[in-house]
Parts: structure tokens; sequence; C-alpha cells
């Protein structure tokens, strides 16, 4: 599906490792909702930084 470059491509749901995050790049994603992922891990922080870092 095309997307114009006056739109932003948003990743919602099922996000829970680095490489979800770098397939979800790879593709032209430029944002992700991150939820429970985060929510049910014992370090929130930690869990950031091994998504994002």
């Amino acid at each position: 599906e095309l997307i114009d470059n006056k739109n932003e491509l948003v990743a919602e749901s099922g996000i829970k490792t680095r490489a979800d995050v770098e397939k979800l790049k790879s593709i032209g994603v430029r944002a992700v909702l991150i939820g429970q992922v985060l929510c049910e891990s014992a370090d929130i922080e930690e869990k950031f930084a091994e998504l994002f870092g």
C-alpha cells in the first residue's frame, strides 16, 4: 500500500522485540505504539532500551 509523504505510518500492535522495531523501520514505519510488552516487563526502562537502544 502506498502512503503519501503527508501522512505518518504508525504500527500499533504485537511489537515485542528489537527485531520487530527494526523490521517496521525498514518498511517505512516512523512511530510505534508499545504497551503490553512494557507493562508486563519487570524493568520498563531496561525493556525500552532493549527495544530502541
